[in-house]
């Protein structure tokens, strides 16, 4: 009887795992925001500050969360998938390449969106946020806040087994 790999091979461009964001934690998340920027606006017309810089301030501060909730509307409508090679998101960004992950961090105290993970990468990547979802800053990428908490864990742990695959085939 052949001995059976203990390994699992994938096409490059199979996707391994996907995640997308929790229909309640959308919901309540843009319901927040809608709320805040709504308000802000408000008071900043219906009782206007003493000055008139306080004002365009409370203005331009309520139509930025109306604008983060616009983003967070559509960042949430995507889903992002792993692949042996990337992770992307549906609209066809790549948020990263597998080879340039260095580690995967889920702990406790580590650094990380909410029901998500961190990952440090070798080496410096595109600024890029999407709220919600993922966020890329130096050589940190943080993937997670309104998403699934099985998904996250289920992803982290195969992103984990790529990265120590990866590694040993280049040990080898």
């Amino acid at each position: 009887m052949p001995e059976q790999s203990q390994e699992t091979e994938y096409a490059d461009d199979e996707v391994i795992c996907t995640l997308n964001a929790s229909g309640v934690r959308r919901t309540f998340g843009m319901m927040t925001l809608l709320i805040l920027g709504g308000l802000v606006v408000y008071l900043a017309l219906a009782q206007p500050p003493a000055t008139i810089g306080w004002q365009i301030f409370m203005i331009a501060f309520g139509l930025s969360v109306l604008w983060i909730a616009a983003r967070l509307h559509y960042a949430t409508g995507l889903v992002l998938s792993l692949t042996p090679t990337s992770l992307t998101t549906s609209d066809g960004r790549v948020v990263f390449n597998v080879a340039d992950v260095e580690s995967v961090a889920r702990g406790f105290l580590a650094f990380k969106p909410s029901h998500g993970f961190a990952i440090k990468m070798k080496t410096r990547q595109p600024m890029g946020w999407a709220p919600g979802m993922w966020w890329s800053f130096g050589r940190s990428v943080g993937i997670g806040g309104v998403t699934a908490a099985g998904q996250g864990k289920s992803m982290a742990e195969i992103l984990t087994l790529l990265v120590a695959q990866r590694d040993s085939d280049l040990s080898a």
